[in-house]
């Protein structure tokens, strides 16, 4: 904890310094970067504060969480050899064309899977708006309530053998996973609004 709190500390100070160089200097203009798109804004203008934050949303949700992701992946084709031949199988057909559509990759995208048994985000936290009662738990507004998806992507009530890939699991209709028991990209009001782009990344780099 002390080695990320310093590397986070690190981070911002790197990162407020970059704002106030930029911002030093006259405006370009055409955008290079999310940080020229940011100053730009205008009416109201972000303020230094607003900038950082939205920048170590970003480098965190765009960078860190597909990287963790795409670790797992390249990790699962390696050691499992079944699940690389259905890959390879349904890229095979697709040799000389442009990069397909997700829904003409069923195969590799049921192997993506590996977001439920290792999901980069591993809590996900929540607060309470009204009182209510969760499990044994009274929650008050205001309540901060964490939960894991490792823990719920491996809940043997909710998933047959849930510590083994089994990417035939997204391909059987009749086996669609219960509402709010698969998580990777959260859910609700708050879910990541990188969902889709996510997707398309792992499928691609995959196929």
């Amino acid at each position: 904890m002390r080695r990320f709190l310093r590397a986070r500390e690190d981070t911002l100070i790197a990162v407020t310094e970059r704002i106030r160089r930029r911002r030093a200097r006259p405006p370009a203009d055409h955008p290079r970067d999310l940080l020229d798109v940011l100053l730009a804004v205008r009416e109201p203008e972000l303020t230094e504060l607003q900038v950082q934050r939205l920048l170590r949303g970003i480098m965190l949700a765009a960078f860190g969480v597909p990287a963790t992701a795409l670790t797992w992946l390249v990790w699962s084709l390696a050691t499992r050899p079944d699940l690389h031949r259905r890959v390879a199988g349904e890229a095979a057909a697709w040799q000389d064309a442009a990069a397909p559509p997700l829904s003409a990759l069923p195969q590799t995208e049921a192997v993506v899977e590996v977001l439920r048994l290792w999901p980069p985000t591993w809590l996900i936290g929540r607060t309470a708006r009204r009182e209510t009662t969760l499990g044994e738990w009274q929650l008050r507004p205001d309540d901060q309530v964490m939960f894991s998806p490792y823990l719920m992507h491996r809940d043997p009530r909710w998933w047959p053998d849930p510590d083994e890939p089994d990417p035939d699991r997204w391909l059987d209709p009749a086996r669609t996973p219960k509402r709010h028991t698969y998580l990777p990209f959260g859910a609700g009001p708050r879910v990541c609004v990188g969902t889709q782009l996510g997707m398309i990344q792992l499928v691609l780099a995959a196929f």
